[in-house]
This record gives C-alpha cells, sequence and structure tokens, in this order.
C-alpha cells in the first residue's frame, strides 16, 4: 500500500449501482497536513520512515529491528519516529 505524501491527492471513487462499469473519481476537499521534515520533497531518500510522522518515506529499505539504544539515540535528536521500524518514540 502506498502512503500518501505532500504532493499525492486523496481522490473519492463512487460505484453508480445502475451501472458498475461507471466510476467517478473526485479530488477530497479535505485540507491535507502538510509534514515539516523535507525528506516527503526528496526524490531520492535514505531512510524508510519519517522521524517526524511516521509515514514510510522508503518502501524499497528494508524494516529492522531496533535497540532500545539506538532509540534512546533518535530520542535525543528529537524523533518522534524510529527511522528504520517506525515506532513511535514519543507522544
Amino acid at each position: 500500500m502506498r502512503s500518501l505524501t505532500w504532493f499525492s491527492q486523496p481522490h473519492v471513487t463512487t460505484h453508480l449501482p445502475e451501472d458498475n462499469t461507471r466510476i467517478r473519481e473526485e479530488p477530497s476537499l479535505m485540507p491535507q497536513q502538510l509534514c515539516p521534515n523535507l525528506n516527503h520533497r526528496r526524490t531520492t531518500v535514505t531512510i524508510r520512515h519519517c522521524p517526524h510522522c511516521g509515514n514510510v518515506l522508503n518502501a524499497q529499505i528494508a524494516a529492522q529491528s531496533c535497540q532500545e539504544a539506538h532509540h534512546v539515540q533518535q530520542r535525543r535528536r528529537q524523533s518522534m519516529y524510529c527511522v528504520d521500524c517506525g515506532l513511535q518514540l514519543r507522544k
């Protein structure tokens, strides 16, 4: 499943009951909250998860299981989420 990034626009898909082959797509009118982390705007990202919002940035990087010492280092960097496993570090 592809995660939504700052440039993607969610669509509302409607199937008409009388004709299952007709599909209407409309852009969503709900405002999107932009993540302030600039990794969402880059074409080559070297981390799996965003440290601010936790969304998957690069699904081609394998998820890792982290040690608590690694999470302590990321908390010191004031990350909200682990960039390797996506675990929420702060609330």
